[in-house]
């Protein structure tokens, strides 16, 4: 209202007043969906992550299946095993994919579902779900060997994959001894103030994994080394990876479109074709930053697109 008091005389002292409407909704490509700790454990041994040989495409009426190889090498007993599955293209707004996932031909029932949704305004374009199915494989992936994955589309749009990701947790008395946390989720992200992703912000699509339960013993850690894995994260400086709240580096992630081998103390990352578009790291903390508690990895998108879906920590005691 102008002139609310009348102070000034008018003619017409009823025309003072406008009202606006405008509808604000939300977008989906702002950092929503924190990954969250799904394992965390202590053991001698190590961290395997690796994608197979498997390549990204879209799985329809004529191709529903999509089949990676995983060449599994590990020195002794396997704890854990998780598969993820990471989808996008789903030309549907109102339902998730319809997939079957074997290992060696054994059907494996879905252990956790992660899904967000693009921007969800009235008219927003590519208004479609992005996600992460992870599988407990445990009990199929049993140690060193080959293992072929499938993934099939059983009903309903047609949808894109990565090669699924598998992560290995395995014991071993001769290894040290290692503290793990393993987060999961699905976060898609379009920062950078790009007019097709809403004008967000780097500090609006920074996805935060906070690493809970445990309590480290910080005088007495020898190495701690952090993984990412973000579909679509590639090598461009638009792609930011922190942790606790400090920057490691901009353009970190590696496999999008290169065959990868990353091994950082007992961690090991891998993507098997040139195809993953799977954006993986793994980095040397440096130790005085670790907390007793409430370590995060943050990965925040300046400019691109990129799904942030998990995060490993893996800490190392002195003998």
């Amino acid at each position: 209202m102008v002139d609310s008091d009348n102070d000034v005389q008018e003619k017409d002292e009823t025309n003072n007043e406008t009202t606006v409407v405008e509808k604000a909704c939300y977008n989906g490509y702002i950092a929503d969906e924190p990954l969250v700790t799904a394992k965390h454990g202590t053991l001698h041994g190590g961290l395997i992550f690796m994608t197979g040989d498997g390549t990204y495409g879209k799985l329809d009426d004529l191709d529903p299946a999509r089949s990676s190889v995983y060449s599994v090498a590990v020195p002794a007993t396997i704890q854990l095993a998780r598969l993820s599955v990471y989808y996008t293209w789903h030309y549907e707004n109102d339902s998730l994919p319809q997939m079957k996932v074997t290992v060696d031909g054994t059907e494996v029932p879905v252990d956790k579902t992660y899904n967000d949704i693009k921007g969800q305004c009235p008219g927003a374009m590519w208004n479609f779900p992005w996600g992460n199915y992870v599988y407990d494989v445990t009990h199929l992936i049993t140690g060193s060997g080959s293992y072929t994955v499938t993934v099939e589309r059983t009903g309903g749009p047609t949808f894109c994959i990565t090669p699924p990701g598998l992560v290995i947790v395995y014991e071993d008395e001769t290894e040290p001894l290692i503290e793990y946390w393993i987060n999961e989720g699905a976060d898609i992200l379009i920062g950078g103030r790009r007019p097709d992703g809403g004008y967000l912000s780097l500090e609006e699509c920074t996805n935060t994994a906070l690493f809970s339960g445990g309590n480290i013993d910080t005088g007495a850690v020898a190495q701690a080394v952090l993984g990412v894995v973000s579909p679509w994260g590639d090598s461009v400086v638009d792609d930011v990876l922190s942790f606790n709240g400090v920057e490691i580096g901009r353009g970190l992630y590696q496999g999008y479109d290169s065959l990868v081998d990353i091994t950082v103390g007992a961690m090991s990352m891998h993507t098997g074709s040139s195809n993953a578009q799977v954006g993986i790291h793994a980095a040397d903390i440096d130790i005085s930053s670790l907390q007793a508690t409430g370590n995060y990895a943050s990965q925040g998108d300046d400019g691109d697109c990129m799904m942030p879906t998990n995060a490993f920590l893996v800490v190392e005691y002195n003998p």
